[in-house]
């Protein structure tokens, strides 16, 4: 939020999240206010998440410039490939060397996990 202009004590940043999911949305702002972050559905959560990133770009040159030099295809990852259905295999990796296989179903527009 300091690169929106704003600067938050630690102890008031649930008021200042909620003061500015008021600026896209009152009902997420309004939940913010009445349950808390911790308390919060998963989508409200998401969507203040993504508000403040795409913030990001509108306030902060700098972070812009620098995310600019990166090109499409370097941000855009690539499935590990097909079946004879047509699902498509992704992986994720985590820092502890965790392995997740999810199968995308394009058709139903779904995601399944296959491996951990």
């Amino acid at each position: 939020m300091r690169k929106l202009k704003k600067s938050v004590n630690f102890d008031r940043w649930e008021k200042a999240a909620a003061k500015y999911a008021h600026s896209y949305s009152d009902q997420d702002g309004w939940e913010i206010e009445r349950f808390g972050y911790k308390k919060l559905n998963l989508a409200v959560k998401l969507r203040l998440l993504k508000n403040l990133l795409e913030a990001q770009f509108d306030g902060n040159i700098k972070f812009k410039n620098e995310i600019n030099k990166v090109t499409s295809d370097e941000l855009r990852l690539q499935p590990l490939g097909k079946d004879i259905q047509g699902h498509r295999y992704w992986h994720q990796l985590d820092d502890d060397c965790n392995l997740r296989v999810y199968r995308e179903d394009l058709d139903e527009e779904t995601w399944e996990l296959v491996s951990r």
